[in-house]
């Protein structure tokens, strides 16, 4: 069997309509960025709740409107450096958008799009590009924006809905618990600044 009779097969078991390839039609407009982005930010206040930084994602199949993948920065929580909410997000994305079902296959991804509470970072950003997704939304991009020259590079469509509440809430993480994470409250403004200039700092620390 080819690789596209496997494609077609998965496709065939999923449990709503994928449109034929050059069909033209695709679910997801522009009018549906906020919900899914509204999405994300549920994500993001799992991540603060569990006492980690206000940072979600979700993957959405864009033929269909499906979110097939949903995740959350879990940099604090997991002391993962690498597990933010983009990967998260890629990392979890199944067929049916539940866990535990059968991981999304690399082809299908580049039908997809992901829908974040930031601007990615540089190393988000390139997963975006590995796993060919096409289009990336965003909340805002004030905090940060130091990734989006990767987007940029393997031409992913970009879309900032400048949301002002997202904003509000990540400066608020910042000077109360994103400031006492680091053990002092008066790093609230010199926090604020690393976060937005300087991506590489050597503790690796990078909010996406």
């Amino acid at each position: 069997m080819s690789g596209k009779d496997d494609l077609d097969k998965l496709r065939n078991s999923l449990a709503f309509h994928i449109p034929k390839e050059g069909s033209g039609r695709t679910a997801v407009t522009k009018d549906d960025y906020p919900k899914f982005i509204a999405a994300a930010k549920e994500q993001a206040a799992k991540g603060m709740k569990e006492g980690g930084q206000p940072i979600g994602a979700v993957v959405v199949h864009l033929p269909t409107g499906q979110i097939l993948g949903r995740g959350h920065n879990q940099r604090l929580q997991r002391g993962s450096r690498v597990l933010h909410a983009e990967t998260d997000a890629l990392e979890n994305a199944t067929l049916t958008g539940k866990p535990g079902g059968a991981p999304v296959p690399d082809n299908m991804m580049a039908e997809c799009g992901m829908f974040t509470t930031m601007s990615p970072c540089p190393m988000c950003a390139g997963a975006c590009a590995q796993f060919g997704l096409k289009l990336v939304v965003m909340a805002e991009n004030e905090t940060c924006s130091h990734g989006e020259f990767v987007l940029a590079h393997f031409g992913i469509e970009t879309v900032n809905l400048k949301d002002t509440e997202m904003v509000d809430t990540v400066n608020q993480w910042i000077a109360g618990p994103g400031a006492r994470t680091w053990g002092n409250p008066e790093l609230a403004v010199p926090l604020r600044r690393w976060i937005a200039e300087e991506p590489g700092n050597p503790n690796g620390w990078v909010p996406s």
